[in-house]
């Protein structure tokens, strides 16, 4: 029962440091979302998980993050895989576009989050510019 308790409450506070979006990219191939990521300036990168849970002949999914001169592409793996990246940039907005290789809806999900140079989590926040 310690244990469990336990497993429970280290879930509980992990998941209170993560930051989780979702969002549908539409039938056009053009079909872009627009994101920035917020971070204080204590922060040294930005950790990212995007996936999508969609069948075999779904769009693969693409996130392209830029800032300071630095971008860095990420796709999903597969129709239901999940990627991570880390993007070192420091503190300040990180633009984000994703976007699909192909004609037909998509759902896709993020895990993000600001951390210093020791891996600790730190400010952060997100704006949406559009959702296609």
């Amino acid at each position: 029962m310690k244990h469990f308790l336990f497993l429970i409450l280290t879930s509980m506070s992990f998941n209170s440091f993560a930051h989780d979006y979702g969002s549908q990219l539409g039938n056009d191939i053009s079909s872009t979302d627009y994101l920035y990521i917020s971070c204080d300036d204590l922060t040294d990168k930005v950790h990212l998980e995007i996936s999508s849970g969609t069948s075999v002949s779904a769009p693969v999914v693409s996130a392209q993050i830029f800032k300071n001169s630095k971008a860095v592409n990420i796709i999903t793996k597969g129709a239901t895989g999940t990627n991570t990246v880390n993007f070192q940039s420091g503190g300040g907005a990180y633009m984000m576009t994703i976007n699909k290789n192909a004609l037909g809806v998509v759902n896709y999900a993020l895990v993000y989050h600001c951390e210093d140079a020791n891996g600790n989590h730190t400010e952060t926040g997100l704006d949406v510019l559009q959702e296609q």
